[in-house]
């Protein structure tokens, strides 16, 4: 499961509801000349169902896995 990869490559993690998920890890950033500044690097992830946002809160057997992973 992606989340469970992410969890193992990224050392921050935060999440919203248990649909949408973003990591990080420090120092993983990127400079933007337009803004001249660097910006950190975040890799999300949505889970979405029939084109809407899709909490796993609402899933059994989803948390159940996301958990045992």
């Amino acid at each position: 499961m992606m989340i469970y990869e992410f969890h193992q490559k990224y050392a921050s993690v935060r999440s919203d509801e248990l649909a949408l998920f973003s990591f990080w890890n420090e120092g993983e950033k990127e400079f933007c000349e337009a803004c001249d500044d660097d910006l950190q690097i975040f890799h999300g992830v949505l889970f979405a169902k029939n084109d809407e946002v899709y909490s796993l809160e609402e899933d059994e057997e989803g948390l159940k896995m996301l958990r045992t992973k």
